[in-house]
């Protein structure tokens, strides 16, 4: 998060500095030369006349995984790198090489790896004419490797055009750095953890069930974090509020006419579990990410209805979600995701409304709404598939079935350019919450699984719950180790 924030620092002292018409050299689409099984696109995801956001993807066309890369490229003119969202780079004159360093440089069999970065430049410019990547293996099984070289070369022409920069920096410019720096995390951790882990149903009826029932013996939030960290995962989500309407936080807010009570802070174990989990995040350097379900069986309807007519909620219970979600930006500023569920019960105003409320108090967050079980059956997702559901939205995500079709980053939308990203959520086992000696699914199955999303541009949520000692049982990280 501090990263992200420094470049958008970086890009409004740039913006107010440049002239409101300047003129700048763009170039045609490029051509690929392709050598060896490898091969680069380049994409300029924001160009404001003094610097840009780019995205490279490299494209591994090997039947076997990459452990490591380097890409390299000479610049003409006078450009430097000023922030990266994958990997390390170095810099010396127009020379540059990016490396990856860690978990985010491996690329799958077939795949691919997106890289964000931004560059800021003064003169005479054009963009990288060429780039040259090269593919290596740590792994003695995949000696055989193939040393890779591909050649990406620009037009000789180029066109001139008058730019005209915009005062403050844009909205889409704003998302496109987050979004640029998600896209490159690929993996997460789904963290199911409430008062469905102590009575074993999928959905607790709030209405009738006490707090009383949530009684972790062993809590270890940090726990939780440090094992996602270990399997390689980048950021997590915890379900903050699932459909009992029970949190996991000390709330504050009103409910009718007092202080909201169906909370940790209301049960036998008072650990504001979304402070501890905001606090490993920070520890391990994963992005938070919070989970909030519009369905709330105590203080919503207490019946379970998957499509109701719209309008559903009341104006008090839209209130109470309002006032949670403004409650938790407020007090967990690091919040990186905002995962809202059942957004079927809430109307494209309603849905407007607290996308908007969380951008106000969070601009960096990206909002995503859950196109859930609807998402079966998607060759090609775009953003009017799922808009009656999930719009407006960040991310655009399926749910145990996964889409047929490479996603489309860029989409057009009513006139509007929109980078987005694509998430799937399965669970390690075949239910969201924790059950007595239930059956983990093979790594082999989970592997391909987050192959096939890799390669389909998007990242893996994997939910892994927690018990009802409070921790990640062991089976559960043998299994995530298997499938590094």
């Amino acid at each position: 998060m501090n990263s992200l924030k420094k470049c958008k620092k970086l890009m409004v002292a740039i913006i107010t500095l440049i002239a409101i018409i300047v003129t700048i050299t763009t170039i045609s689409a490029l051509n690929a030369k392709v050598f060896g099984a490898s091969s680069v696109d380049y994409k300029i995801q924001s160009d404001w006349g003094s610097g840009a956001v780019i995205e490279l993807t490299i494209n591994n066309t090997t039947s076997q995984a990459v452990d490591g890369w380097n890409v390299s490229w000479n610049f003409s003119g006078d450009q430097k790198i000023t922030c990266l969202w994958s990997g390390d780079y170095t810099q010396n004159g127009n020379s540059v090489s990016i490396s990856g360093v860690d978990w985010s440089s491996k690329i799958p069999a077939n795949g691919s790896l997106n890289i964000g970065f931004q560059i800021s430049y003064s003169g005479t410019n054009t963009i990288p004419s060429s780039f040259d990547v090269k593919f290596s293996s740590d792994d003695s099984t995949n000696a055989n490797t193939p040393t890779s070289t591909s050649v990406i070369t620009t037009p000789a022409t180029t066109t001139q055009t008058t730019f005209t920069a915009p005062p403050t920096p844009s909205e889409n410019s704003d998302k496109w750095l987050s979004i640029l720096k998600w896209r490159d995390l690929k993996y997460g951790m789904f963290i199911h953890y409430s008062l469905s882990t102590f009575d074993g149903k999928e959905q607790t009826p709030g209405s009738t069930t006490s707090v009383g029932i949530y009684q972790p013996t062993d809590l270890d939030v940090d726990q939780w974090i440090k094992v996602a960290k270990n399997a390689g995962m980048k950021y997590a989500v915890l379900t903050s509020k699932h459909s009992s309407g029970f949190c996991l936080w000390d709330s504050k807010v009103q409910w009718k006419g007092k202080e909201f009570d169906y909370d940790v802070a209301a049960s036998p174990v008072k650990t504001d579990v979304v402070e501890k989990f905001i606090e490993a995040c920070n520890k391990y350097d994963i992005l938070p990410g919070i989970y909030y379900c519009a369905m709330d069986t105590r203080h919503s309807d207490t019946s379970i209805n998957w499509t109701p007519s719209l309008p559903y909620v009341s104006s008090e219970y839209f209130q109470l979600m309002k006032d949670h979600l403004t409650e938790l930006h407020r007090k967990y500023p690091d919040i990186g995701v905002q995962w809202i569920d059942i957004p079927r019960h809430l109307t494209s105003g309603e849905r407007t409304t607290l996308y908007n409320l969380v951008k106000k108090i969070n601009p960096d967050c990206l909002v995503m709404y859950n196109y859930g079980k609807e998402s079966s059956g998607i060759s090609t997702y775009t953003i009017p598939v799922a808009k009656s559901v999930t719009w407006p939205t960040d991310i655009l995500n399926s749910e145990i079935e996964t889409i047929s079709n490479p996603f489309q980053t860029q989409q057009e939308y009513n006139g509007t350019t929109y980078q987005l990203g694509y998430e799937h959520c399965i669970s390690i086992v075949d239910n969201w919450f924790w059950k007595p000696n239930e059956t983990l699914k093979s790594a082999s199955n989970l592997k391909s699984e987050k192959n096939k999303v890799w390669e389909l541009n998007g990242n893996l949520l994997l939910n892994v719950p927690p018990n009802k000692a409070g921790q990640i049982p062991e089976a559960s990280i043998q299994r995530l180790n298997e499938i590094k």
